[in-house]
């Protein structure tokens, strides 16, 4: 049952051993970030942690050898071919015996936002009237851009302001580096 789950489901899921490094990944891993399990087993700071340093994932390592377990959390993970990719994330303490961690990845944040804004702008029909809604959003990402709430909420303005420039469309809030 667990070989039929594993190959089977469109979430991406990965192993990681007490170290940090990869253990296993399943096929829709693959599909979804272009690194075979060859490429990235054994590897204690994996290539598609993109805005992360070696430090900051010792840190989240201790946390999970702890038991602290990160439920949904948008995350950046890099694409074999460094396309970055916003994605929830979650990851699971396990803390069993050689397997220290369970990592998912579900969704791109992109395609999500994508199809609330689709929905949100079809035509509604009220009292035979049809009424057309454009749609501005912007977005920030906790912790990426920012870990307090008015820092994040700034960014969302900011963002929310290029988003405005061309209207009804959405724009992830990028820092100027």
């Amino acid at each position: 049952m667990f070989d039929l789950i594993w190959n089977n489901t469109t979430d991406a899921i990965f192993t990681i051993d007490h170290n940090g490094a990869i253990i296993d990944a399943n096929p829709a891993f693959v599909d979804l970030f272009g690194w075979s399990v060859k490429e990235l087993k054994g590897l204690t700071f994996p290539p598609f942690f993109s805005h992360i340093t070696k430090a900051e994932h010792q840190i989240f390592l201790k946390h999970l050898r702890e038991g602290r377990t990160y439920p949904y959390v948008v995350s950046k993970r890099k694409h074999k071919d460094g396309k970055v990719l916003d994605v929830i994330a979650s990851y699971r303490s396990i803390n069993n015996q050689d397997v220290l961690a369970v990592g998912m990845s579900y969704e791109q944040v992109e395609k999500i936002v994508e199809r609330m804004h689709t929905i949100c702008i079809a035509p509604y029909q009220i009292n035979g009237h049809t009424f057309n809604v454009t749609l501005s959003i912007g977005i920030s990402v906790y912790p990426e851009h920012g870990s307090r709430g008015e820092v994040l909420i700034s960014h969302a303005d900011q963002a929310l302001y290029r988003a405005k420039e061309s209207r009804n469309r959405f724009v992830i809030y990028l820092q100027d580096k």
